[in-house]
């Protein structure tokens, strides 16, 4: 309890002054006018009253001028003014957020406001950003899933929370679009429904009973679990496999929880697959019959892009051997030349009594295995194994005659 000013004055003289009795009148002048002012303006217990628990409220106007400067009439706000006042600090300090739009109309007028980004409502030319659609599926057929729009969703384990988008049947599962998602839900774990509150949501006969001590006999918490599924799967780039076709099955071992009873196994199939070109050709078998580029020439059966071009470059020369002589000489060359001539103008001497096999001039054509080709350019849009044929060629008068060999 404050004491009066004018009663204390004197003990708060120096002891020159309050000792010397030429300052009496000086002394009485004093606490006659602290008297006068303790009465006329009722500063009793000031100390007391600028506190503001202590319940004054003619000085809430004074508290409201300070630390609400702007604010409507304090007397008119719905919330508790002495509590208002106390957190106007943090109050001006969320200012902007979304949040403090919240509190603001909760103080204002005791109601609930939601805070909708106006950049979410403007039309945008060009605007080409595409956003994936996240969701979860829940063990659940409850039909009050289905009207939880624009409520939360809170996982008990990862402590994550997600705003809801939409809900849907998915078969014997709900599936639930999310968005602002903290962080990642885990699999398994259990999920409750959040109001804007972030209270539990409560549903009786399908409608939604805002937060408060009491509800309706037999409503229920929308609660459930996580049912964990394969969205997609990444593939190693280094190890992608081969000869693979669309629709061929994919093979999905491990991952599946133990603790859960029948666990379900995932299921898929291929649904695209890479081209690629030729990086390098190995011999297994080098056959006989070949020379290096360009007496054998390398055929690509089944480039898509039609662009490889591979050559003969090495060639076994320690087993070399004949093919079976060619004619170096052409029968084109003896258009003009009549029958039963003298001359045939071949290389060799012949007449009309010389048998055919004998007018050519034949020379021997020594050829090789294969020990390696070149891929000169790889060419493209292979899905398989590419298709080589090896042709082997000699040239006379102009002419190539093709030559029978081992093919690879």
């Amino acid at each position: 309890m404050s004491t009066k000013y004018s009663t204390i004055f004197a003990s708060k003289l120096p002891a020159f002054i309050a000792d010397d009795p030429a300052y009496s009148r000086f002394i009485q002048f004093f606490e006659a006018y602290y008297n006068w002012f303790d009465d006329t303006y009722d500063i009793y217990g000031l100390g007391e009253k600028l506190d503001i628990d202590s319940g004054f409220e003619q000085f809430y106007p004074y508290f409201a001028q300070d630390f609400l400067p702007y604010f409507p009439d304090i007397d008119t706000i719905a919330t508790d003014k002495v509590k208002l006042i106390k957190i106007a600090k943090e109050l001006y300090k969320a200012k902007g957020i979304p949040d403090s739009f919240k509190f603001l109309f909760r103080a204002l007028f005791n109601v609930h406001a939601e805070v909708y980004p106006t950049s979410q409502f403007i039309l945008r030319p060009s605007y080409g950003r595409w956003l994936v659609p996240k969701s979860i599926k829940i063990k659940s057929t409850d039909s009050n899933f289905l009207h939880i729009n624009n409520f939360k969703i809170f996982g008990e384990t990862s402590k994550s929370i997600a705003t809801i988008e939409q809900s849907k049947v998915n078969g014997k599962f709900i599936q639930i679009y999310i968005s602002n998602i903290q962080r990642l839900f885990m699999s398994g774990e259990t999920i409750t429904i959040l109001d804007y509150d972030n209270n539990p949501v409560y549903f009786f006969n399908g409608e939604y009973f805002p937060y408060t001590d009491k509800y309706p006999v037999g409503s229920v918490k929308l609660t459930s679990k996580i049912i964990g599924s394969l969205s997609n799967i990444d593939i190693v780039p280094a190890r992608r496999g081969k000869y693979y076709t669309v629709g061929d099955p994919v093979v999905i071992t491990g991952g599946l929880n133990t603790q859960i009873a029948n666990p379900i196994g995932a299921k898929a199939i291929i649904s695209e697959i890479t081209t690629g070109q030729i990086q390098n050709i190995v011999v297994t078998k080098g056959g006989y019959g070949y020379r290096v580029a360009p007496n054998s020439s390398v055929i690509v059966t089944n480039d898509v892009s039609g662009t490889a071009d591979c050559q003969v470059s090495v060639v076994d020369g320690s087993l070399g051997s004949n093919v079976a002589y060619i004619s170096n000489d052409c029968i084109e060359n003896q258009l003009f030349v009549n029958i039963g001539a003298a001359n045939y103008n071949f290389s060799s001497t012949a007449n009309a009594n010389t048998q055919l096999s004998n007018f050519f001039n034949l020379i021997g054509y020594p050829v090789y295995p294969i020990i390696a080709i070149t891929v000169l350019n790889g060419g493209g849009g292979f899905t398989s194994e590419p298709i080589l044929n090896v042709q082997s060629t000699f040239t006379a008068n102009t002419n190539i005659q093709t030559y029978n060999c081992c093919l690879l």
